[in-house]
């Protein structure tokens, strides 16, 4: 297996480069649509050399990552980790995180290259240092990406590209730890104050935000709301609207049932839509409707632009309405998770509406069951079995 960078003279007296690849009896020549001047000492051809280079270690990296060909140790420990992320952010649905690490990575190395074998205990505490005092990240934020990149790791390791991950080898008292934010939801007085004072607030983002208020789903999912997915299934011998998708954070499939509250800001939002698609006829304009529900809040590519459309308006909106709290939209789903937990009083049924993998992280929400446990403990003087 090799790959390797080949030159062919052109008429007009520069030099293209090509990519001369061969694995298992196959061989394959491309051009990298790279060109020499053919001046002896150009100092433009050393900056398109170092871009052939990059190419072609990247094109091995990949062969030998695909496990086209059975490379020793010491070729796999060699590959170059970019590349390795790279092809994890191919597979992946939820890439986000692993692009942030991915670019603050680059800036932290100042390469384009770097050996895998190079990752080790030394060089995760600079970059955990880096994402402290150079980026300014938060212990949470340093911690979830810290994390991310021990999981990476380990996929390195069961690929066989490393025996063992040097997490391991950083002590206890040296790795970050998360901490869970204290949690400020809206109460009643607060959400009829929002639902007040919305002049100047974009209608999209009010009905976003209270949709995703009285369903408790994630930024990731409600800003991408399928019109569509929104049916009508038998539960509990009930007929009612449900929200069938695949939550972005997790990857997993869910059914989210819709409150009363959720459909009217669904319907008001759909009524809006009609309401364009008549306006854009008069004018004679084209109208398509966009599969979303919140199209301004779906923006295409990166899932996230929505929200820097959004999130300026929210902070507006916090201030108008008088909230003494830090107003941010995962607050939506804090509210909704607590107000649950005080109708209901059942841990397990709110973790089934969060759509959290395990209980122990709706727990965070577990102090609101102490109102419920003071409740039952009262409930014992209704038996008068004392006095």
């Amino acid at each position: 297996m090799f790959a390797k960078i080949r030159e062919k003279k052109l008429k007009d007296g520069r030099i293209s480069l090509r990519l001369d690849i061969y694995c298992n009896g196959v061989r394959k020549v491309t051009t990298l649509e790279l060109y020499l001047s053919g001046k002896r000492g150009d100092p433009a051809d050393k900056a398109i050399r170092m871009e052939a280079e990059l190419r072609r270690r990247k094109a091995y990296d990949e062969m030998t990552l695909s496990g086209e060909n059975p490379v020793v140790q010491a070729q796999k420990s060699a590959v170059c980790f970019f590349v390795f992320m790279e092809r994890s952010i191919a597979r992946r649905k939820t890439l986000n995180k692993i692009k942030s690490i991915y670019k603050q990575l680059k800036e932290f190395t100042g390469t384009e290259t770097l050996p895998i074998s190079k990752i080790d205990k030394d060089f995760l505490l600079d970059f955990q240092k880096y994402l402290f005092e150079d980026m300014g990240n938060v212990s949470n934020s340093v911690h979830g990406k810290m994390s991310l990149f021990s999981t990476l790791m380990n996929e390195a390791k069961a690929e066989g590209l490393i025996k063992v991950n040097p997490f391991s080898d950083i002590p206890r008292h040296l790795r970050v730890k998360s901490k869970l934010p204290k949690i400020n939801p809206l109460n009643a007085e607060d959400i009829r104050a929002l639902m007040a004072n919305t002049d100047g607030i974009p209608r999209q983002v009010q009905q976003v935000f209270f949709v995703s208020l009285f369903t408790g789903l994630r930024w990731s999912d409600v800003s991408r709301i399928e019109k569509a997915k929104i049916k009508t299934a038998l539960i509990g011998g009930e007929r009612r609207k449900v929200y069938t998708f695949i939550q972005r954070k997790v990857d997993q499939s869910a059914q989210q049932p819709l409150s009363k509250e959720a459909i009217h800001y669904i319907a008001q939002r759909l009524m809006d839509e009609r309401k364009e698609m008549r306006e854009a006829q008069e004018r004679g304009a084209k109208f398509s409707p966009s599969p979303y529900l919140f199209p301004k809040m779906a923006s295409p590519g990166h899932f996230y632009s929505g929200y820097g459309y959004m999130h300026p308006y929210l902070i507006q909106w916090g201030i108008q309405a008088g909230l003494n709290k830090r107003f941010h939209f995962h607050l939506a789903r804090h509210s909704f998770a607590t107000l649950m937990l005080e109708l209901t009083g059942n841990l397990q049924v709110v973790k089934e509406l969060l759509g959290h993998a395990n209980v122990s992280i709706t727990q965070r929400y577990a102090h609101v069951l102490d109102a419920h446990k003071t409740a039952a403990i009262d409930k014992l003087a209704s038996l008068r079995l004392v006095g």
